[in-house]
Order: C-alpha cells, then sequence, then structure tokens
C-alpha cells in the first residue's frame, strides 16, 4: 500500500515510476537503464533495505539514494551514509518531499549506470 501511495506521488510531481520487490529485480532492470533516483524502502520482505541498496552500489548504481521508512531515527546513518544515500524519507512520503528530491535529481550532471564486468 506504501509503495502504491509513493508511485502515485512521484506520478504526480512528474517523475517516470518503475517499481520493483526486492534487488535481484532492480539489478536486472537496472543493466538496461540509467535512473537518476533509486527509492529503496529500509523494510522490504526478503531482504533489508541496507542490502538491497549496497548491492546497487556494489553493481554499479551511482544516482541519488533514498530510504523510505516508517521509523527514520531507527535507520541506521553510519551504514546510510557509507552507501552514499542522498536522503532518508518517512513513509508515507509527503509530495513536497519527494518533489524536492526530483527537483535536486534534475539539477544533477547526467549519471551513468557503470555496469560490472565479470571475468
Amino acid at each position: 500500500m506504501a509503495r502504491r501511495l509513493c508511485e502515485r506521488r512521484l506520478l504526480q510531481a512528474g517523475a517516470v515510476v518503475t517499481s520493483f520487490v526486492d534487488s535481484a529485480a532492480a539489478l536486472h532492470a537496472l543493466a538496461a537503464a540509467s535512473p537518476h533516483i533509486c527509492l529503496v524502502d529500509v523494510h522490504l520482505e526478503h531482504e533489508t533495505g541496507l542490502r538491497a541498496a549496497a548491492n546497487l552500489r556494489t553493481a554499479g548504481f551511482r544516482g541519488m539514494l533514498a530510504f523510505l521508512t516508517a521509523t527514520p531515527e531507527l535507520v541506521d546513518g553510519k551504514a546510510a551514509a557509507l552507501l552514499r544515500a542522498d536522503s532518508i524519507l518517512s513513509k508515507p512520503p509527503e509530495l513536497s518531499a519527494l518533489v524536492r528530491l526530483l527537483e535536486t535529481a534534475r539539477n544533477q550532471p547526467t549519471l551513468e549506470f557503470a555496469r560490472t564486468r565479470r571475468a
């Protein structure tokens, strides 16, 4: 429910939205796309959002990273900083917070998804 609400608010803010339920599906899609922002729910069903974000960064995602959580005060700030997180948003995020995030992303230089090479 929170995911669908977030999707609707992002669409209202003018974003193109593609959502995934786990990092494996996201990594597969990111191999063909270069999104500017990746929003990651801290409390995923099969893995933690921090682990999912680490998988994205390890695979070469260099875009903006924002975490969504019902309890922002419980997010490991050091882990989020190590993953170069740009924001931690409360669920459900306010439309104004998403608009600010999108505006920041639009003002960034073009980001490329660095594909990892396997030997």
